[in-house]
């Protein structure tokens, strides 16, 4: 029995070890994830608050302000993957043409682009291509109104928790930012998606239009010459196609 309970001993102190062992890793790991949520939510804070302002609304498009819109959407990220916000699914992007995959590369990470949070900001639903008009659709503007809602809300719990002194990230405020990320972060795909796929319909629809187009004109060159060759019909059928 000595030799049994001695082994039993040496066995129950090697799990302690273990566990002893674990329980640090998991301090350390809790530690680290704490200190980064302490780093990039402030940091996201001071982001929004240094974005350039134009007539009332966000610079995207001058080169300071683009380049602090590029820095405000990282920041996000970086604060949502801190307080660990679940990232909402992108697997749409799949169904991207291989220009716009290029630009979505990743369908397993948020990837906030600049002309995507202007495009919602700074809602436009009319797009021109080569001299034509098209419209985007109102399931298109929602979602942008939508996006607009939720990059609201977020400033507000963000001037909120700086309201409160800029204490640590913990509790209700920690519960609303995060909240308030997940609530961005849907609203975003949700116009991405739609925004998108309304661009690459419209583009379908553009290369349609210069087709046919290219077509009508090879009509009008065939007629024309069939009409330098002297035949009456081909001269009626001239100006009838013009």
């Amino acid at each position: 029995l000595c030799p049994r309970l001695a082994s039993s001993m040496a066995g129950a102190a090697a799990c302690n070890v273990v566990a002893c062992k674990l329980r640090s890793v998991c301090i350390r790991l809790l530690c680290r994830g704490e200190a980064e949520v302490e780093d990039a939510v402030p940091q996201l804070a001071l982001a929004a608050e240094q974005l350039h302002f134009s007539d009332g609304r966000i610079d995207t498009t001058s080169p300071p302000g683009r380049r602090e819109c590029m820095t405000l959407l990282s920041c996000i990220d970086w604060a949502a993957r801190a307080l660990r916000t679940p990232v909402a699914p992108r697997a749409y992007r799949q169904e991207f043409t291989v220009n716009y995959r290029a630009l979505f590369p990743d369908i397993n990470s948020r990837h906030y682009r600049v002309d995507i949070f202007e495009a919602a900001l700074q809602w436009s639903g009319t797009r021109w291509v080569n001299g034509e008009r098209f419209d985007l659709s109102q399931d298109a503007l929602h979602a942008a109104e939508r996006l607009q809602c939720a990059w609201s809300a977020l400033c507000a719990a963000l001037a909120a928790w700086g309201a409160a002194g800029k204490q640590h990230v913990k509790g209700a405020a920690r519960t609303e930012l995060r909240a308030a990320l997940s609530t961005f972060d849907v609203a975003w795909i949700a116009f991405e998606h739609r925004y998108v796929a309304e661009l690459i319909d419209i583009e379908a629809a553009a290369r349609g239009l210069v087709l046919r187009t290219v077509e009508e004109e090879k009509k009008l060159q065939q007629l024309e010459k069939r009409v330098n060759d002297g035949s009456m019909e081909a001269d009626e059928q001239l100006r009838e196609q013009r």
